[in-house]
Order: C-alpha cells, then structure tokens, then sequence
C-alpha cells in the first residue's frame, strides 16, 4: 500500500528526474508533486514525462509552500541557497526533509545542523548506502592508525562538478578526524605545493573529466603498510535508491538531525 506522501523539490534536474521515477515505482511512497525554479527547465511539465514514464497528469511548479503541506515528507537535492529556503519551509509545516544537495559552506551546514532540532532533517552529501558504511570505516580506522600513518583522500567526478573537494570527500575527511579525536574536524591540505608533508595531516587529492560519476578512495599509508578503501558509483541511479529509502526511514521520526548511518542502523547492513 502506497502511504507515505513524496514529493522532490527540485524534480527536473538530473537527479531530481531519478527520484521521481524511483519513487513513482516504490511500493511504499506515492509520489505527489515536485517543484522547479520559476520559468527554469522543466516548469509545468508534467512529472511522468520528466521520469521518462508515461504522463501521470501531475505538473512540475515553483510553489515549494503548496508541496510541504500536501508531502509526508520532502526530497531535496537543489541548491545551497534553496535547500536553507526548505529547510525554513520544513520547520513552518513541520516536515521532515531529506537533503542530498550539496556545495553548503562550512556555515551553511552548521545553520542546518541548528535548526534539525525543529523538524527531521537528513542530510547526507552523498546517498549511497556504501559510501555510509565507507564513512564508519574511515572512523574506525582512523581511531586505530596513529598519525605516523598519513591520509590521503582522491576523489574523481565528471567535468561539470562544481564545489571542489566534493560534500562526499568532506564527510570523509570529518569522519578521520572523528577517529583521531581531533577539534577541528574540517581541515585538510590540497598538494599543491613543493615541501615534505606535514605529520598527521590530511591530504585531498581531486581529479575532474569525462562523465566520471563519482570514485573516492581513502588511502592509510603507512612505513611498512598500505590501506586502501575505495567506494565507485557505477549507476546515478543509486544517488535516487538511497534518497527514497532515507525518505521512508525518516518519515514518523522526531525532530533532529539524522545521517544515513541512522538508517544502517535499522537495517542488517550495519556494522556498529
């Protein structure tokens, strides 16, 4: 039985197109409307044939209010600046919201993380279940090599990417940090320069070409030893899999902030 209420803010984008069409197929939620920028790519176009479904006789509009107090709860993948909007909007309707935009500040995403104590939110810049479980191992790890052991992160995505190093790549440099208990949890140093490394740093390497989807690979190297751990997307529509499947993990819950790994935890995917 369809009963949960879905509707994606930012449906005509390319992940937004997946996400209608994952949850248009999902046994659980009933896909209920979807919101686009006013006059932008696909404006009043109707959501089966963005999905490539057949019509489904609803229209894309630019009226996010109306979609949050007819949803059950929200998908978001748009953009910094609109996810803070919805995020406002999430809290006035008393919504819980799922957020897989990425490209926030440092101060953006601290603003969100204040505010999950007034409705639900799940953020996550990436909404692969293997990228949760490669962000617990990294803790892990991290809390078990001492800082002789440098840590070094490569990312890869497609030309267009535009915030550099990716939201995946910052939640894996937080989750090192994690591990080693340090203060600062969003440091990290890009080399670029000539000079040795400094000890117990943490180093992002970042290639952009092709179409590439998205690699990151978390390297430990040691005097003695390497460990290597490396997380590929091989489909985008993963990205839409995991969204839904946060969607339904998310909707009846408390106000607060949840990660993906919340939604491991409920599953026999887990490992903590």
């Amino acid at each position: 039985m369809k009963n949960v209420k879905v509707g994606i803010l930012g449906c005509a984008g390319r992940n937004g197109r997946l996400l209608l069409k994952e949850v248009y197929g999902d046994d659980v939620c009933q896909l209920i409307g979807g919101t686009v920028r006013e006059g932008g790519a696909g404006h009043g176009e109707d959501l089966g044939t963005l999905a490539g479904l057949s019509p489904l006789g609803i229209y894309a509009h630019a009226q996010p209010g109306v979609l949050f107090e007819a949803a059950d709860v929200l998908i978001d993948f748009t953009n910094a600046a609109t996810t803070l909007r919805h995020v406002d909007l999430a809290i006035e309707y008393q919504k819980p919201i799922v957020i897989g935009t990425t490209g926030f500040t440092d101060e953006e995403r601290s603003q969100i993380i204040q505010k999950s104590d007034q409705t639900p939110i799940l953020l996550a810049s990436n909404m692969t279940m293997g990228i949760a479980l490669l962000n617990i191992l990294v803790e892990k790890v991290a809390a078990v090599f001492d800082e002789s052991y440098d840590i070094e992160i490569v990312e890869a995505h497609h030309r267009h990417k535009k915030d550099t190093p990716s939201g995946t790549t910052r939640s894996l440099i937080r989750a090192a940090h994690r591990g080693r208990k340090d203060d600062d949890k969003n440091t990290f140093v890009v080399h670029n320069e000539p000079g040795e490394r400094e000890k117990g740093s943490i180093g992002v390497g970042v290639v952009r070409g092709g179409n590439e989807i998205g690699t990151h690979s978390v390297c430990f190297y040691g005097d003695e030893e390497t460990l290597e751990l490396t997380h590929r997307v091989l489909d985008r529509r993963i990205f839409a899999k995991g969204a839904v499947r946060a969607a339904k993990w998310l909707y009846g819950k408390h106000a607060g902030l949840y990660r993906l790994k919340d939604v491991l935890k409920d599953s026999d995917w887990s490992i903590e």
